[in-house]
């Protein structure tokens, strides 16, 4: 059993926005901000909300969730000998 804040309307996005990234250092995904709202708060409709701020949050994440790095050149292939093949 854990206690939890029961948050008037005024600053339940607040609320979720500062979970989602503030408190944990980053962005967090849906299930793990869902856990750590329910571990702090409840209010009628909270899962919809925490999805409702996940979609506003800006992001840089393509569609598969990997972070992408605009400073990062693209790879470039390394050519290599044949396997335990002498470097001398």
């Amino acid at each position: 059993m854990s206690w939890q804040v029961i948050l008037p309307t005024d600053v339940r996005r607040d609320f979720v926005k500062k979970v989602h990234e503030v408190m944990t250092g980053g962005h967090l995904g849906r299930i793990k901000t869902e856990v750590q709202v329910s571990r702090r708060a409840y209010w009628p409709g909270w899962k919809s909300d925490v999805a409702a701020v996940r979609r506003r949050a800006p992001h840089a994440h393509s569609i598969s969730g990997v972070v992408l790095d605009p400073k990062k050149p693209p790879l470039k292939p390394l050519i290599t000998g044949d396997p335990w093949e002498s470097q001398y």
